[in-house]
């Protein structure tokens, strides 16, 4: 095992070093994985934006092979390929023992490149045996990383107060927003109307199956009622995490509705509590996913539900990280961006 690897270690807002960094060993209970692609996810650009307490190497959505297993791993063995939920819960605490486990206090600390445990955008990942998945049949490396993504549109989906023949709007059509409109439209969604200021987005959402596609741009929340029913949606699914993206979710709701926030926001929002008040709404976050919702995306994925080309749009190799994240940073077409860490 090499001594050194290369990682992208993010020093600073807005920049990304490449860097020799010690190798992980992989400790007790742990195996080596040597990651064979890494998705750019949309609280990594926020991150990148925001910065960290401390530089570290981000990226949870990924796959690869495991090199090595540590002291007290059983039934796993070097050369399988795996891919791994990203964050481990206590198993113990008040949140695991209802059944909450991705908002447990130990998971939101030791979420890999979220905080202070390294992430996998690097050449190697030491991660706990725990989180691991074996990929199941018909799931190759390259598609692997989708299924933290689409977990995560899976608990926002099932959390929500969503019942077959609901009229919803999704807002943002990236990797959330796109997942989101897929699950809604294999589950029985009534009507649904997604928005995006990028044309190319908006294209995609309509062959994940929405119904009709808007740019946000001077949207005028009545077009929503005139063509829901003369009452507007029924659930509001917010997938970007920007504070005018919330604004626009608690305008858009029916009466009476409910408001589901998935996009991760890291900017203080202003928002008007007579609205909430006089509407009767209902708006509820959502973070990360089980564990099982996890093992149903690998199975979402499985059987092929997944139009894969349709949400990867882009790779790069990890010299070219910085550029992929600039350009993530801005307005563009882009939908899923992998990082390459070995051919």
């Amino acid at each position: 095992m090499e001594k050194n690897m290369k990682a992208a270690v993010l020093t600073e807002k807005c920049k990304i070093q490449i860097q020799e960094v010690p190798t992980p060993r992989p400790q007790r209970g742990q195996a080596l994985i040597k990651v064979r692609y890494c998705g750019i996810c949309g609280s990594d650009v926020h991150i990148f934006q925001h910065g960290l307490p401390q530089p570290n190497i981000l990226g949870h959505e990924f796959s690869g092979i495991i090199a090595e297993v540590g002291p007290e791993v059983e039934n796993w063995k070097v050369g399988e390929a795996v891919s791994s939920v990203p964050g481990l819960s206590c198993g113990s605490c008040y949140w695991c023992l209802h059944g909450q486990s991705q908002i447990c206090e130990w998971a939101l600390q030791k979420s890999y490149g979220t905080g202070v445990v390294p992430g996998a955008m690097a050449e190697y990942i030491a991660v706990q045996a725990s989180c691991m998945r074996r990929l199941p049949k018909g799931v190759g490396l390259r598609e692997a990383p989708l299924a933290e993504p689409l977990s995560v549109a899976l608990h926002g989906v099932r959390l929500s107060h969503f019942r077959p023949g609901d009229r919803v709007v999704v807002l943002g059509c990236g990797t959330i927003g796109l997942l989101t409109t897929l699950v809604l439209s294999r589950s029985g969604v009534g009507a649904m109307h997604a928005t995006d200021p990028a044309e190319g987005k908006r294209q995609r959402a309509l062959k994940l199956g929405a119904d009709e596609v808007h740019d946000p741009q001077g949207l005028s929340p009545f077009i929503f009622h005139q063509r829901l029913n003369n009452l507007g949606p029924d659930i509001v699914f917010e997938c970007v995490g920007v504070p005018q993206t919330l604004t626009d979710a608690i305008n858009y709701v029916k009466k009476g509705g409910q408001v589901l926030v998935l996009g991760v926001g890291m900017e203080p929002a202003t928002l008007l509590p007579m609205v909430w008040n006089f509407k009767e709404i209902e708006i509820k976050g959502s973070f990360g996913m089980t564990g099982d919702e996890y093992d149903l995306a690998l199975g979402w994925l499985s059987r092929g539900w997944v139009p894969v080309d349709q949400v990867i749009t882009k790779e790069v190799p990890l010299k070219e990280i910085q550029e992929a994240f600039n350009l993530l940073a801005g307005p563009n077409e882009e939908v899923k961006v992998l990082i390459r860490l070995a051919d």
